[in-house]
């Protein structure tokens, strides 16, 4: 090979690398999917980085791949209403709000979360401002 391929061969790489990392779709190994815990910790990592549509994606594996785990279900559940939240899609927000409510009696903190938050997206105090006065 010549340095002009090594040359495009490396950028083409450098390039897959940040396309693959910039995805939506959670980068999981067996050993991660194989425990809820894991994958919620990879969800939430996420999250924490604001890329919140892959958050909702890797906690919606935990919903399909483990439903009778309420305990992470109802926690999942109520992630993705946080994640939706924050993009400010609130109608999206409450619906996954309102299926920790009814979906997951135990345990108590996401219902109570949820409830909360219900109620901020009701009175219209938990939308987000987006124009400021200055005064």
């Amino acid at each position: 090979m010549n340095r002009k391929s090594v040359l495009n061969y490396c950028i083409i790489i450098l390039f897959l690398s940040i396309l693959i990392q910039c995805s939506n779709t959670p980068n999981l190994t067996k050993q991660e999917l194989a425990d809820p815990n894991k994958i919620m910790v990879k969800a939430r990592e996420a999250y924490a980085d604001k890329r919140y549509t892959l958050a909702i994606n890797t906690f919606s594996i935990i919903l399909k791949k483990y439903p009778n785990d309420t305990y992470n279900a109802s926690w999942a559940q109520y992630e993705i209403g946080m994640c939706y939240y924050m993009k400010e899609d609130y109608k999206k927000a409450r619906d996954s709000f309102v299926i920790v409510l009814q979906k997951y009696p135990i345990p108590r903190q996401p219902r109570i979360l949820s409830l909360h938050l219900i109620r901020k997206i009701d009175s219209n105090d938990g939308v987000k401002r987006t124009t400021y006065k200055d005064e």
